[in-house]
């Protein structure tokens, strides 16, 4: 169940380490930060968008962990983005075959693999400032 800790900001505390997804509300849709870990929390978080007409238009990992790289079908196929370095980061483990063995003994068995690296969350070189970029309007 979404709680509002702000105004256009919502929360869900999932029951795996008390991990907290964080939805900001903007005009075109919901930015999505950590949507959860568990298969049928993330279904649920999904269900309670649906049903208060939102719609996922980006989603955001705040860290390249693998609880936090996790993405669930009915959350839509909105981009998603992290950090340039978080992006590296799961590239480079991503490649690894040991590493995505060692992280699938990890992950609740109602979880697909996770999605693939987040898209780093800046311009492409040479681009005006440095780390993140503006938020895409919501």
């Amino acid at each position: 169940m979404l709680r509002q800790v702000a105004e256009g900001v919502l929360i869900h505390e999932s029951e795996f380490c008390q991990s907290n997804a964080v939805v900001v509300q903007g005009r075109a849709g919901v930015l999505l930060i950590d949507p959860g870990v568990h298969g049928c929390e993330m279904a649920a978080l999904a269900n309670d968008l649906s049903d208060s007409g939102q719609t996922v238009v980006a989603g955001f990992s705040t860290h390249p962990h693998w609880d936090h790289l996790l993405w669930h079908a009915r959350l839509g196929a909105a981009p998603r983005y992290g950090t340039a370095r978080c992006a590296a980061t799961v590239r480079v483990q991503l490649s690894d075959a040991r590493w995505k063995a060692r992280i699938a003994e990890l992950i609740p068995p109602d979880i697909a693999e996770p999605a693939g690296p987040p898209r780093p969350a800046h311009g492409p070189p040479g681009r005006a400032g440095r780390g993140l970029s503006p938020a895409p309007r919501l």
